[in-house]
């Protein structure tokens, strides 16, 4: 009996250790489980405060670049309306494209930065598209065949899909940029499948390569800014440009890879609604009876660039260049519209736009901004109307005639 009753309590001894065993087991298992989730918060917060700080830095320079593109852009287009040279107006026409081409590269750096959140966006065929950026690739396909006896082969099964509401160009760079992508994974040659789907609401398009595939560790950093696995010769740029267009049209984009298998670029867009296309002017533009225009911006030369496509459109301008001095002309004068720079040094077109409903609500209030693709118009309710620099005459003209009405001459609208 005595070594029963020792036995049941060495038992009973060995049952509570292995419970407490058991618990330190599982509070090691919390502890490492808890570690993960901290260490993928803090991986978070960094890369959040580093793509905040290249939003900002990216937000700046593309500020700065439309100022002066706004006034390059104007000028050229004044002067190609005043000139009789033919010569002198291919040269103006040269630099009105090279202002506009410019404009683009901005859009790509915000598009970049992850900052842009403007919705011009048309109805686009995505097998148009899909052929527009496969004619892209085809001459680097080519010469690798030639000049390294690297074969590619590109194939496609692309299913009769709705169209997706967006804007065709870069939706095509979009896809050309993962093309690249999976040929550089493709040093001996291979095989690339692009494939599309309609899934409820969606379109989805694959592109499916058998390369050398994506380690797990850097599967998760390939749509980082800067980072390549291909440097010196890489940027980092292309699928951070990618997913940067992608999500700026409401899309996803997903990324599987078995290394030594190939990879698997999933993109998803929504079905177009049927967007209607942004009015397209031709050389006539809408006719507006002239009214009193304020004008504020602190840059005497966009504003020197605006007073003249103003007074060309028939209007009368007052133009100050603070926020101040645009409240104090307002009390005195009669002014029929205002149209304001947003950002300025004692006050912002925002605060100039309250204060202008504040004393005559009815009063129309445009901003033109070199900040204008990265602000959401239907959250400011304090204008009525956004315009992006570098903006040309007709974009001024067709925004004034939409808030003060207007009778249209010569200008082609089209509705999808």
């Amino acid at each position: 009996r005595e070594i029963l009753e020792q036995l049941a309590g060495q038992i009973a001894v060995a049952i509570e250790n292995h419970r407490l065993f058991m618990r330190v087991k599982q509070h090691e298992a919390d502890l490492e489980r808890a570690y993960e989730e901290l260490k993928a918060a803090q991986d978070y917060m960094v890369q959040s405060a580093r793509l905040r700080a290249l939003g900002e830095m990216a937000g700046g320079v593309a500020h700065d670049f439309n100022n002066v593109l706004a006034i390059i852009l104007g000028r050229a287009q004044l002067a190609l309306e005043e000139s009789d040279d033919n010569r002198l107006k291919k040269s103006l026409q040269i630099i009105e494209q090279t202002a506009l081409d410019a404009a683009g590269t901005v859009r790509r750096l915000q598009d970049f930065a992850r900052v842009r959140v403007d919705r011009t966006f048309e109805a686009v065929n995505l097998k148009e598209m899909v052929e527009g950026a496969l004619q892209m690739v085809e001459s680097r396909r080519v010469e690798l065949s030639e000049t390294a006896g690297v074969n590619i082969d590109i194939s496609t099964e692309l299913a009769e899909v709705p169209p997706v509401a967006g804007d065709a160009a870069e939706l095509r760079e979009a896809l050309v940029n993962i093309i690249f992508n999976a040929i550089d994974a493709m040093p001996d040659g291979g095989k690339i499948m692009i494939s599309s789907r309609h899934e409820n609401s969606w379109v989805v398009l694959s592109v499916r390569d058998t390369g050398i595939g994506i380690e797990e560790d850097i599967r998760e950093k390939v749509f980082d800014p800067f980072f390549t696995t291909r440097a010196p010769s890489g940027s980092g740029l292309g699928l951070s440009v990618t997913y940067g267009i992608i999500t700026r049209h409401g899309g996803n984009i997903d990324v599987e890879s078995t290394p030594g298998v190939g990879t698997t670029f999933t993109i998803r867009l929504p079905v177009s609604s049927g967007p209607k296309r942004k009015a397209r002017t031709n050389d006539a533009v809408p006719v507006v009876r002239g009214v009193s225009v304020l004008l504020v911006d602190d840059d005497r030369q966009v504003s020197k660039v605006l007073e003249l496509m103003l007074d060309q459109l028939g209007h009368r301008v007052t133009g100050v260049v603070s926020g101040k001095e645009a409240i104090a002309a307002f009390e005195k004068g009669d002014y029929g519209l205002v149209i304001t720079d947003l950002g300025m040094p004692d006050m912002s077109g925002r605060d100039v736009a309250r204060a202008v409903k504040a004393r005559r609500p009815q009063t129309p209030v445009i901003l033109i901004t070199g900040w204008g693709v990265q602000l959401d118009p239907e959250e400011l309710d304090e204008v009525d109307g956004v315009i992006a620099k570098p903006f040309s005459k007709g974009d001024l003209s067709v925004r004034i005639a939409e808030l003060l009405g207007a009778d249209t001459v010569g200008v082609a609208r089209e509705e999808w």
